[in-house]
């Protein structure tokens, strides 16, 4: 287990940013390469703490969204992947590597929309449409040949629900970086558009394009649950609390209780075991609601 998740994970997005802001850099493809051992490595050592860091991360802030939109999504893929029937673990390193880099021509555009309230210009949306084959572009000059890593981010926006199963490999794993995508998105702030909570991100993440459910979102929500470690959610006795470990099941996390049922912050956080009744979460909990500066050190020491 790392002995400073938050700085671990904070480091790596700084330099994940430095990477993915240039990819006609010197040795681009090496640098991506280190830097997914680092995160695959981090993830290793204990994926509740990662995800505890990133979800908090992502519901907080959109300064360099990019870099961290991307870890997160690589993260939650990745653990999708585990639920998925067939997929090999050299398959699950391109998904990890798509998952990474799938935005890496439009790096500066993405970031600059997160800060963006107004709607997109005619070019910007054009540049949106066209980043998929743009980052293949990309990461080919830069020197990647691996062929199910390129044709994953050629797809990710574009892979078709229906079972996983009968996708071609390249899709499957695309497919999975789509839901991923769609979930991380709805838990992250913009400038123009407030956060969702962990419940509403699961639903858009588990319902396909025709409000049907999705086996790549599935794969999701059994990997991190229904309300992911750093999430916000209400419990049944009216106390708010921080999801610091995900439960057995998808609904019953381990949950430390941040504000009392009158709205008053807890002096410090107080474990709460949502298996019983009157601990039960009751729904997710969207982060603009709960105005509570967190120590994820103290809530990492809990677990």
């Amino acid at each position: 287990r790392l002995d400073d998740a938050p700085t671990d994970w904070s480091n790596l997005q700084v330099r994940l940013g430095a990477v993915l802001r240039d990819p006609a850099q010197p040795e681009f493809a090496a640098k991506l390469m280190a830097l997914h051992k680092t995160m695959f490595d981090q993830l290793n050592s204990d994926p509740d703490d990662a995800l505890l860091v990133l979800v908090h991360a992502a519901t907080q802030e959109y300064r360099d969204y990019s870099a961290s939109h991307a870890l997160l999504v690589a993260v939650v893929a990745e653990l999708a992947s585990r639920h998925v029937a067939g997929i090999t673990p050299a398959q699950r390193q391109s998904l990890r590597l798509a998952a990474l880099s799938m935005n890496v021509a439009m790096t500066a555009l993405q970031n600059q929309l997160a800060q963006q309230s107004a709607p997109l210009t005619p070019q910007q949306r054009a540049e949106v449409e066209s980043h998929p084959g743009r980052s293949v572009q990309a990461l080919r000059a830069a020197g990647v040949t691996d062929t199910l890593w390129l044709d994953a981010v050629q797809h990710h926006h574009d892979a078709p629900p229906g079972p996983l199963a009968a996708l071609e490999p390249a899709l499957r794993l695309a497919r999975l970086i789509r839901r991923a995508d769609v979930f991380a998105a709805r838990m992250s702030p913009r400038r123009g558009r407030q956060a969702l909570s962990a419940t509403a991100a699961a639903k858009a993440a588990y319902l396909d394009e025709h409000g049907q459910p999705d086996e790549a979102g599935s794969a999701i929500i059994k990997a991190v649950g229904l309300y992911p470690p750093g999430s916000l959610v209400k419990l049944a006795n009216g106390e708010t609390g921080v999801v610091i470990r995900r439960g057995r099941r998808a609904n019953a996390p381990t949950v430390a209780c941040i504000v009392n049922p009158a709205g008053a912050v807890l002096a410090a956080p107080a474990p709460r075991q949502t298996h019983l009744p009157a601990q039960a979460v009751s729904g997710g909990v969207a982060p603009h609601e709960v105005k509570v500066r967190l120590n994820l050190q103290r809530l990492l020491q809990m677990t």
